[in-house]
């Protein structure tokens, strides 16, 4: 609700005022949360504002300006990280065009089992299989937070995911696969099958199952079935107390993320406890560990929950930093404070 007010003031036209520190400051700080539509927002005014008031000669100013300037020297290290990893890719791309060419010219040995194996990211089902024509895919859409609330620490398991109570529903859609037939290096055959253009922004659990009758060797295998969670995600999450939630190498702001923590109760047993909640900040960090309590010493295990509407979801689990299983009040860690009074 504050954040959409911010946006929402944001045309609104300037009163004239004498300028002062605490209003140059102010302004500064919510050009971060101003939305302009932009790919990458750049903060044209909190760059300036710093710029005048960077050798203000109170050092309790002096030093929030300054805190203001660390963020953008960030940001700004990871725009030339971007732009370092796109020029790579184009030369990655460019080799592996010419190491293709020469696999197509090798004679490649082929097993005789029976293999599909699934993987799903950036928008795709990734299909391995070996001495298979033919598989099926169904799309189940899911509620991810609600699924992960209900059983944080085993949810999105493969054990979990093939018990699933979904599947017990009339998938959203179905697609027939006709299998790549040329083998790899590693012996299997890769197949990319696009999500469907309705279903690219959807959560969901996809069932990929093999057509007996496709099978170009006998066997006397049962049929693969493969349940695999799809969060449409492109987020890549770095953790230690403090996780930091990137995409293409720019960090994701106003992420949501929830924690559950796995907890001993004193008499060799744990429990599963809501732990905290909030959005990543402006250089996609968030705090996961720090609370007003001591509910941290007892902690064996986090299970992290990081969902953005338009990037997708991503399902962590991380044992608690040691220090803060050791310091009761891990929240007050001055590393910890970003952009505070």
């Amino acid at each position: 609700m504050v954040f959409s007010r911010l946006e929402s003031c944001s045309d609104v036209e300037a009163v004239e005022l004498k300028a002062t520190v605490q209003y140059s400051y102010l302004t500064a700080f919510l050009d971060f949360f101003r939305s302009n539509d932009q790919q990458e927002p750049t903060f044209p005014v909190a760059r300036r504002v710093v710029a005048s008031y960077i050798t203000h000669p109170q050092p309790r100013w002096r030093q929030r300006f300054m805190r203001i300037q660390e963020f953008l020297e960030e940001y700004d290290a990871f725009e030339e990280q971007s732009l370092r990893q796109q020029q790579d890719m184009e030369m990655i791309d460019a080799t592996m065009e010419g190491d293709q060419l020469n696999r197509d010219d090798a004679a490649s040995t082929r097993g005789s089992q029976i293999k599909l194996e699934a993987s799903v990211s950036e928008g795709a089902v990734v299909l391995l299989s070996q001495c298979l024509g033919q598989c099926e895919l169904a799309f189940y859409p899911i509620d991810v937070e609600l699924m992960f609330s209900t059983e944080p620490f085993n949810t999105f398991s493969d054990s979990a995911a093939s018990a699933s109570s979904i599947l017990l529903v009339e998938p959203r859609q179905h697609l027939s696969v006709d299998l790549n037939a040329t083998a790899t290096d590693a012996g299997m055959a890769k197949t990319v099958v696009q999500i469907p253009d309705q279903l690219n922004g959807v959560q969901m659990m996809v069932r990929v199952r093999e057509i007996p009758a496709s099978r170009t060797v006998k066997s006397v295998a049962p049929p693969t079935n493969v349940i695999v969670p799809y969060f449409n995600s492109s987020l890549k999450v770095a953790q230690c107390g403090v996780l930091q939630v990137l995409r293409g190498g720019l960090p994701v702001r106003s992420c949501y993320v929830k924690v559950y923590a796995k907890v001993s109760t004193g008499d060799g047993r744990t429990k599963t406890e809501f732990y905290k909640d909030g959005y990543t900040d402006l250089l996609g960090k968030f705090d996961y560990v720090g609370t007003n309590g001591d509910l941290i010493s007892n902690v064996e295990k986090f299970s992290i929950l990081i969902s953005h509407e338009k990037f997708g979801a991503k399902v962590e689990q991380a044992d608690p930093p040691v220090l803060a299983t050791a310091i009761g009040d891990f929240s007050n860690k001055d590393e910890h404070e970003l952009l505070l009074y």
